[in-house]
């Protein structure tokens, strides 16, 4: 739980990527995986909330209710799975705890590189190409990193390049795309009866994001 906690205001990825290596070693275990990595999401949007707010806080009142909603799925989700009862092995608890400082020089440097991609990437979409190509960007790119898009959509916006609005649905849409990536990434590289358990755990999740953001 403590593990799932912390990696949400740090690498929700590498933790997906961690248990499900994990995963395909304790096959009879699921519970604790997915409770790790939905805890590990729900603190993902606080951490979002966070960023936006330090670079841009006047996006904050339209990305308010999303990650809201989002948070409040996440966390009735949490709460189903932390009721059923599932022993874990001491294994799996003592690898959970081995996550590589995020302070290190090699997860800075690829988020520089990220980070620099997708600014360029989304400020030409926001200038060139139209508000619905920078959706499509922001999808794909909060796929693989989430705070890139976030930290990106919040500078454009509090450069007038595009409004509070597109930069709140972006980082919505990024989200639940990041949302994604955790049973996409069991089931590329963990027990896939995990990624489809983990899967319909977090659609509520997803739904809450897609829904919301017609509200923005």
């Amino acid at each position: 739980v403590l593990t799932g906690f912390l990696a949400g205001f740090i690498s929700t990825n590498a933790l997906s990527y961690s248990f499900a290596r994990q995963s395909k070693n304790f096959r009879k275990v699921q519970l604790p995986f997915m409770l790790g990595i939905v805890i590990a999401v729900t603190g993902l949007f606080v951490r979002v909330v966070f960023e936006v707010g330090v670079v841009n806080n006047d996006v904050l009142p339209k990305l308010f209710i999303p990650m809201l909603a989002m948070g409040v799925a996440g966390a009735l989700v949490v709460l189903r799975i932390f009721l059923k009862h599932e022993e874990v092995p001491a294994a799996v608890q003592r690898k959970a705890v081995e996550m590589k400082s995020p302070f290190t020089l090699g997860p800075a440097i690829n988020f520089a590189l990220i980070f620099a991609f997708v600014l360029l990437m989304t400020k030409f979409m926001a200038t060139s190409v139209g508000e619905s190509a920078l959706h499509v960007v922001s999808l794909l790119t909060g796929f693989l990193d989430m705070d890139s898009i976030a930290i990106s959509n919040a500078r454009l916006a509090d450069k007038g390049i595009i409004s509070d609005s597109t930069a709140a649905i972006s980082i919505t849409l990024a989200a639940v795309s990041n949302t994604l990536a955790k049973p996409a990434i069991f089931f590329f590289f963990g027990n896939r009866v995990v990624a489809k358990r983990l899967f319909l755990h977090l659609l509520p999740v997803m739904l809450a994001g897609v829904v919301a953001t017609f509200f923005i």
